[in-house]
This record gives C-alpha cells, sequence and structure tokens, in this order.
C-alpha cells in the first residue's frame, strides 16, 4: 500500500483542531468508502485528510464533500487508493491523460495494468470524436471507444470499462462530484450504493452511475 504524502506544511499554518462535526464527518466518509469497499482500512486517516481539507480550503467547516474533496486534493500529493480513480475536470485532454485513468480504472476492477500498457487513438482532428482505448486484459488485449472532447471527461469510458469487472471479484462503477475540479470514481462491491449513500446524511445521493 502507497504511502499517503502530507500536504505542504509552512511555519504560518496553524490548522488547530476539527470540531466534533467535522470528526464526525471525517470518519464517517473513511467508514462508508471502507464497508463499500472503495477503501482498504488504515489507506488513509481523518488526520491526513483534515490537513488536506485545511490546507485546500482554508477557514472553511469540513463536511461530507469537503472530506471527499480533502481525497482528491491528497491525490495532488501521491496517493492514489487502489480502488478509487480520480478523474480532473476542466482540463485539456490528450492521450496520455486518457490512458492513466483507463489504466487507474482497470486497476480499480482487480486488473494489473499500467498507463504505459494502454494505447490511445484519438479522433484525427484532436478535438472531438472517436477514441479508441486499448488495453491488455489477463493474455488477451481489449478496446474499448469513448466519445473524445478535448475539454471534458469522455461521458462514456467508464461505463465502458465497467464490463471489464472481474467474474471472481466483482465491482460496481459509482461518481460522485465532491468538487476541487476532480470526480471521484469508485469501484465499489455489488449491492452497496444504497448503503454507501445512506450513511451520507445529506439530503441526496452523494453516488451515483458515472
Amino acid at each position: 500500500m502507497a504511502a499517503v504524502l502530507p500536504v505542504p506544511r509552512s511555519a504560518d499554518d496553524d490548522f488547530g483542531e476539527p470540531t466534533s462535526e467535522e470528526r464526525h464527518a471525517l470518519a464517517t466518509t473513511i467508514a462508508a468508502l471502507e464497508s463499500a469497499g472503495a477503501l482498504t482500512p488504515g489507506e488513509v486517516d481523518a488526520g491526513t485528510m483534515w490537513d488536506a481539507a485545511q490546507h485546500y480550503f482554508p477557514g472553511e467547516p469540513v463536511g461530507f464533500l469537503e472530506a471527499l474533496a480533502s481525497l482528491a486534493a491528497l491525490h495532488d500529493h501521491g496517493f492514489e487508493p487502489r480502488r478509487i480513480t480520480f478523474i480532473p475536470v476542466h482540463v485539456e485532454y490528450d492521450g496520455e491523460l486518457l490512458a492513466a485513468i483507463t489504466a487507474s480504472i482497470l486497476t480499480s476492477l482487480g486488473h494489473e495494468v499500467g498507463e504505459p500498457d494502454v494505447l490511445v487513438t484519438l479522433p484525427r482532428d484532436d478535438w472531438e470524436g472517436e477514441a479508441v482505448v486499448t488495453f491488455p486484459i489477463e493474455d488477451r488485449r481489449e478496446s474499448v471507444t469513448c466519445h473524445y472532447r478535448v475539454k471534458y471527461p469522455p461521458p462514456d469510458l467508464c461505463t465502458a470499462l465497467a464490463a471489464f469487472a472481474r467474474a471472481d471479484d466483482p465491482r460496481e462503477l459509482v461518481c460522485a462530484d465532491p468538487g476541487y475540479q476532480m470526480l471521484l470514481v469508485a469501484a465499489i462491491r455489488p449491492d452497496t450504493l444504497t448503503e454507501l449513500n445512506r450513511r451520507f446524511p445529506v439530503g441526496y445521493a452523494m453516488f451515483g452511475p458515472p
């Protein structure tokens, strides 16, 4: 398990301590993701998430959305949980980024796929059209297509890759948008989505189809 790198601190940083409500939001987020299989116990701790939230959202109360967003912030510092993929928004997409996302999603589904293993063929004008993504699965190579737009995440890539869930460890891809310019796609165990959303008392479903 890769270590989570702490967010950088300066001598002037004084994050203080979380309130009881903030501790509850952080602990609930970790427990909810662990219960659905999106996080492995010990993969991240509430203290590290608190520091990240304070660093990137200074002065903001830490609720459930901020707790999820802190995971995306930690991703900028090397946090790569096996079952979660972070998909940036409002950036320019190229073949390298699509390859990284594909490798991460396939890894979250239980396959051993690295970014260099993924071949992405973009549409001819490199702006919008059908992209072809090819990757290894066990002893064969597979391909999927997705709608490519240079300024947006491909809306159908996750759905196409979800078909490659392992029979011996089935997973369902679900997505949340906590902010921080990042979508969070988790590979959870089957039939855990309802309970996952129930654990977040925010009045709406935090996670849904990607």
